[in-house]
């Protein structure tokens, strides 16, 4: 099953930068799984 594995994978600091690339409206640019930390600073998950 070639390319079954992510090649392309960001890690972020703060959840505002996560979530501006996630807000670009480029083609290809929503992941297909995201792991979070509840407890970032500055945004919570809940």
């Amino acid at each position: 099953m070639a390319g079954a594995f992510p090649t392309d994978i960001h890690s972020f600091e703060s959840a505002e930068d996560a979530l501006r690339l996630v807000e670009q409206d480029i083609p290809g640019n929503v992941p297909d799984v995201t792991f979070l930390d509840l407890n970032m600073p500055l945004m919570s998950g809940w």
